[in-house]
């Protein structure tokens, strides 16, 4: 129960944080620390300011070269780098 008290109240933060700051800043989180799942309806929007920021199609094709087989992928992964939106 801590441990999901402690998640909570840091998806808060995080929130807040995203809704007041990143926009007008530039923020952005590293990538392995996005929570796909507990962002909500977001997602999108989560997938549209990566591929704003960062080359996805160019990393997806390094990805497929050097991981052929997906070891290294996760469902969540596959989902935020995926090409479509």
């Amino acid at each position: 129960k801590k441990r999901d008290a402690i998640a909570n109240a840091f998806q808060e933060y995080k929130r807040t944080c995203a809704e007041l700051l990143w926009d007008r800043y530039g923020c952005a989180e590293h990538w392995a620390k996005i929570d796909v799942r507990a962002s909500g309806g977001w997602g999108t929007k989560v997938k549209k300011r990566l591929k704003a920021r960062y080359p996805i199609a160019e990393f997806n094709v390094i990805r497929a070269r050097m991981d052929p087989n997906n070891i290294m992928a996760s469902e969540a992964l596959t989902k935020l780098f995926s090409s479509g939106d």
